[in-house]
């Protein structure tokens, strides 16, 4: 059986497995970028962060101040995570397209569901101003392009730095109650028969 810490050190050697997978794949695009993506991408990153950071009380200038960082230098890092961000969903749209994955109205309608419980909202309002606004879609394809990443961290090879495979998964519930049992006894031998 895993302790917490095993269950904690694995999730996050997952996570880092995760981002290793997109950053390969996105040095797999060695397309042009189109700026106005790029632009958009970094866009949405700033006003994520201006929520979070909203969130806390604090202003992009008074975080900027805080880290110590200078604006030029901060636009500099936020374009190259937005360019990263911006090859790895090309790269994910690609094997999308590539192995024929989708996300069905089931999944959607599930999302939708999270969507709402997060907002506190009614899933059938949520899924009405999602139409409305136009990007019912948009979470459709972010749906699929989840389905696609798992494709790819379930088909990759994690290998520790000697190059030897690291079992990341976790143990699910008939495999952790077969952890669980005490080790069978052997079975008895029979008694040599006294000559």
């Amino acid at each position: 059986m895993l302790t917490d810490e095993q269950v904690v050190a694995r999730v996050q050697a997952q996570m880092a497995a995760r981002d290793k997978v997109l950053d390969a794949l996105g040095d797999l695009v060695t397309i042009e970028l189109p700026d106005a993506l790029v632009q958009r991408e970094m866009e949405q990153r700033l006003h994520d962060l201006g929520h979070r950071l909203e969130a806390q009380g604090v202003t992009v200038e008074q975080y900027l101040a805080a880290t110590g960082q200078e604006e030029r230098a901060f636009v500099e890092q936020l374009r190259a995570a937005a360019e990263r961000g911006v090859r790895a969903d090309l790269g994910l749209r690609a094997v999308v397209a590539r192995e024929g994955i989708d996300a069905s109205d089931e999944e959607l309608d599930r999302e939708i569901a999270r969507m709402a419980e997060r907002m506190e909202e009614k899933p059938t309002k949520l899924r009405r101003d999602l139409e409305r606004r136009g990007i019912l879609e948009a979470v459709r394809s972010d749906i699929a392009n989840g389905k696609a990443l798992r494709f790819l961290v379930d088909h990759a090879e994690i290998v520790d730095e000697a190059g030897n495979p690291i079992d990341l998964s976790l143990p699910d519930e008939s495999q952790e109650a077969s952890l669980n049992q005490s080790p069978a006894e052997p079975p008895e031998t029979p008694e040599e028969p006294n000559a």
